[in-house]
């Protein structure tokens, strides 16, 4: 129980106050895409730690999120510069 409170005040405090932080530095606009990037990073997470088995749907629900935000990143920096 001890682990799980002081998992849980690292993640909603200080990972919180890092993430408020960075998007001065990056946008909103930048910070909310990337933000989409969680269930693509949990499913490595578990990969790795849990030794979970990804499937070929999972697979390809992580191509779309990262082609999603590399062609919305990608715009974004187009119409910027134009």
């Amino acid at each position: 129980w001890i682990l799980l409170v002081l998992t849980a005040i690292i993640m909603h405090g200080i990972c919180t106050y890092l993430w408020n932080n960075s998007i001065q530095k990056v946008g909103a606009t930048s910070a909310v895409l990337l933000l989409n990037l969680e269930p693509f990073i949990a499913m490595i997470a578990s990969y790795i730690v849990l030794k979970h088995v990804v499937n070929s749907p999972q697979i390809l629900g992580g191509i779309v999120i990262v082609v999603g935000i590399a062609l919305s990143l990608n715009s974004k920096v187009r119409t910027s510069s134009d």
